[in-house]
């Protein structure tokens, strides 16, 4: 499951790394403090994510800096990572363990702790800066981020300020981080107008016992930009796909998505095999014209995969299905496996016992879509999945039952519930934990404890 642990802390990195405030008024005295050209910018309601569970003394990256009020978190156009909170008293600051590090160098005081992190208190901003490094580095990076926020803040970034205001009056944490930090097919290193460029906002509240992630692409002026590439899903495969299924994803796909730069960014995280794995599918990939689809059915309590049911469908040229169905058979033959046509369109593949594998595993053309599954397909299949995939260009749904997964009590177990929604350019991901006396907030919070 811990793949499962792996890909909700992916999605809600971005937001939980980064941390800020509550009231506007804060928000914005932190903003003026912020280069113009600072690429991440995000923010967390210490009080509201207090409410809503989250132990802030447990949280990750908050040690020794802040446990009410306003924390906001910033990466530089450098690459600097840096928190900022309003100026805590020095016996705030000793009882944290921070001690003053030489005499006040103008308006800036510094303090470091004993694991290398060092305050600097800006007396005429009334702000701190926290940076994991040594006094005289964090005095000399502070001086130059003070000066050059003087002279153009990133609170000039309006429409980006315009939607951390309306973010701010519910949300637990809010920010945005610029497309250029991940657009790993640039090679350009000239600094881009935050104004030009493409941000992802994004916002985590809690209701319901619902933990909900709002994603949106924007502009810099905070106009949405639509997601090329994108069309409504065909629900058609459902009929492909059995109740009981506890992982189910689909998306409309049209030509004009970037698989290249999905590979490339997908090699920056992946280990050397699993590049691999996406360079070699990604002719494939770019096939694809209509509906993607996956589904599975995984005990997370198993040893192996030997008992999971696992569907993949794909809308694509019937020559690329041909081509692909006789490779995986190449590949089959030559690792030792079975190989057995079983129709003019359908290849069933028999895996050897000690490969921790479902047994069988069907790949060839179903209705124009390439199909691989670990049972027959025969159209015939009815599940609940229709209301959650119609209508939306992207959709994704996980559940696990109550008791699926151990606490960190022995004797408590949860399950979990992912619901996910993509459309034009805004995603939806709502996540719960059935069985939990933990709210969710505070379930993901533990993913950045130290």
């Amino acid at each position: 499951m811990k793949r499962i642990y792996a890909s909700i802390a992916l999605l809600v990195a971005v937001a939980a790394g980064m941390l800020s405030s509550c009231s506007s008024r804060s928000e914005h005295h932190l903003l003026d403090a912020i280069p113009s050209d600072a690429t991440a910018v995000a923010f967390v309601n210490l009080d509201r994510a207090s409410h809503d569970g989250v132990v802030i003394s447990e949280l990750g990256g908050f040690a020794g800096i802040a446990s009410t009020g306003t924390v906001a978190a910033v990466t530089l156009a450098d690459g600097t990572t840096l928190t900022l909170t309003d100026a805590p008293a020095p016996d705030s600051l000793a009882a944290h363990g921070y001690q003053a590090a030489g005499e006040p160098q103008g308006e800036l005081t510094t303090y470091t702790d004993a694991d290398g992190m060092t305050a600097v208190v800006n007396a005429k901003s009334d702000i701190a800066y926290f940076m994991p490094c040594s006094a005289t580095r964090a005095l000399e990076r502070v001086a130059t981020i003070a000066e050059a926020a003087s002279k153009l803040s990133f609170a000039s970034n309006k429409g980006l300020a315009d939607i951390f205001e309306q973010k701010s009056r519910e949300a637990v944490v809010y920010g945005a981080l610029s497309r250029n930090l991940i657009a790993v097919n640039s090679r350009s290193s000239a600094p881009v107008n935050p104004q030009n460029a493409e941000w992802i906002a994004f916002a985590v509240k809690q209701e319901s016992g619902v933990a909900d992630i709002a994603a949106q692409l924007v502009e810099g002026s905070g106009e949405p930009v639509e997601i090329k590439g994108l069309r409504t899903i065909d629900t058609d495969f459902l009929r492909y796909v059995p109740e009981g299924m506890n992982m189910v994803a689909a998306a409309g796909l049209t030509p004009e998505i970037d698989w290249d730069a999905a590979a490339a960014l997908v090699s920056l995280v992946a280990d050397r095999s699993t590049a691999g794995y996406i360079a070699l599918a990604t002719p494939y990939l770019k096939g694809i014209d209509g509906t993607v689809a996956v589904a599975a059915s995984i005990d997370p309590k198993a040893p192996s995969m030997a008992d999971a049911r696992i569907f993949a469908m794909a809308h694509m040229d019937r020559s690329k299905i041909a081509d692909l169905q006789k490779q995986a058979s190449i590949l089959a033959r030559m690792a030792g496996a079975q190989v057995d046509d079983i129709s003019e369109s359908m290849t069933a593949i028999t895996l050897p016992a000690d490969a921790g594998m479902p047994s069988k595993l069907y790949i060839g053309e179903v209705d124009g879509y390439l199909a691989i599954a670990t049972y027959p397909l025969d159209g015939k299949a009815e599940n609940s999945f229709a209301p959650i995939v119609t209508g939306h260009e992207a959709a994704a749904a996980v559940n696990f039952p109550e008791g699926a997964f151990e606490a960190e009590r022995p004797d408590a177990t949860y399950g979990i519930d992912i619901k996910f929604t993509l459309d034009g350019s805004e995603a939806h991901t709502r996540i719960s934990f059935p069985g939990s006396d933990k709210s969710p907030l505070a379930i993901l919070s533990a993913f950045w404890r130290h």
